[in-house]
C-alpha cells in the first residue's frame, strides 16, 4: 500500500478507482494539452 498512499489524493481529485484508469486519464491529459484529443471523455 505504499504508492497506493501517494495517488490516493489524486484519486480523491479525478473520482478513478483503477490504475488503468489513471494512466489513460493521464495519456487522454496529455493529448489534450498537445492538442491531440478534444476532451469529450470529461
Amino acid at each position: 500500500m505504499g504508492h497506493e498512499q501517494k495517488s490516493n489524493k489524486m484519486d480523491k481529485k479525478k473520482a478513478l478507482s483503477t490504475p488503468k484508469e489513471k494512466k489513460a486519464a493521464k495519456k487522454v491529459k496529455k493529448d489534450i494539452k498537445e492538442g491531440i484529443h478534444k476532451p469529450k471523455l470529461v
